[in-house]
């Protein structure tokens, strides 16, 4: 077994000065995502009041699951960007998958009050007021989102990270929502559609429930150890099978905690290589896969090549 080269790589990981300023990077666009979805609850839900739109209702909802949602994924990547301890030697990278799962619920239970409040309205249809005030508080709700969306996208860009990956999900949700709100308010108040109001808050509903189980997905699968992409992983079979002395490798197993990806290998090295030289081999190889692959922690176990047949003939 290849020996490691010290306990504390995990420690020396988390204090690298470039791990340090992602880290901060992403606290940071996770606080403009509290703040702005905040901003758009408060300015959407006086709109509503004054307005009577459900499909301005619902987008409100949406912007209140979103800040509640982004508060927690901001204290999860807080919590999660601590470094390794000797009670998670893996680090608390999972603290963001559950932040991403909860976050999915949220949305869940939005959609479905969303659905109620929009069939109350169809069974008592009601006029709406003030129309071109919710139409353009939806107008700068769509111009502040995209702003944070494209900060998002350039910080995903740059580090890998389930949480931040969901709220970006939600926040480009939230333009077409913003969208559809201003559609059925037109519709409503300019055309003579009533009922347009109300369908539009049930499409919404829907698309809020599809956004919620894409969420959902993504987190179960790192909470539950999913292997990485197959993409991925070719990458890393190239980067195992491009060493000279990696005679073959087996047993590759991969998983993800928020930012941090995990792998696993046994290579199989000329069993005349002697120990010291078979450690080389193996920490040679997990340096490239961490050098080559972004946040990764990477465990690579030495064999002699044709033990797996040997092994194979003895338990036949």
């Amino acid at each position: 077994m290849a020996v490691k080269r010290s306990d504390s790589r995990l420690f020396d990981l988390q204090e690298d000065k470039a791990a340090e300023a992602l880290l901060r990077l992403k606290l940071q666009v996770g606080a403009a995502a509290v703040a702005v979805a905040v901003f758009l609850f408060a300015s959407k839900i006086a709109a509503y009041v004054v307005t009577g739109s459900i499909g301005l209702l619902g987008s409100a909802l949406d912007s209140a699951a979103d800040a509640a949602a982004s508060t927690l994924i901001f204290l999860a990547m807080r919590y999660g960007g601590r470094p390794p301890d000797f009670d998670h030697r893996f680090g608390h990278g999972k603290a963001e998958s559950i932040a991403a799962l909860v976050q999915a619920v949220v949305m869940v239970f939005s959609a479905g009050f969303l659905v109620f409040q929009a069939l109350a309205r169809l069974l008592d249809p009601r006029p709406i007021e003030a129309g071109l005030v919710g139409i353009l508080v939806c107008l700068l709700a769509i111009v502040v989102t995209l702003g944070l969306v494209a900060y998002q996208r350039r910080v995903l860009a740059r580090v890998q990270s389930t949480a931040i990956a969901a709220d970006n999900l939600q926040y480009e949700t939230d333009v077409l929502l913003n969208g559809a709100a201003i559609a059925g308010i037109g519709a409503s108040v300019y055309l003579g559609f009533g009922a347009a109001d109300a369908l539009i808050g049930l499409a919404i509903a829907g698309y809020l429930a599809f956004g919620a189980t894409r969420v959902f997905k993504t987190a179960f699968n790192e909470l539950t150890d999913r292997e990485l992409a197959p993409g991925q992983r070719d990458r890393i079979k190239g980067i195992i099978e491009g060493h000279p002395q990696v005679l073959g490798f087996h047993d590759l197993r991969t998983r993800r905690a928020g930012t941090f990806s995990f792998v696993q290998v046994h290579v199989e090295i000329d069993p005349s290589l002697s120990f010291v030289a078979s450690h080389q081999v193996a920490d040679e190889v997990e340096r490239m896969i961490e050098g080559a692959v972004p946040n990764t922690e990477a465990i690579v176990h030495a064999d002699p090549a044709g033990l797996e047949h040997v092994h194979d003939i003895l338990t036949s």
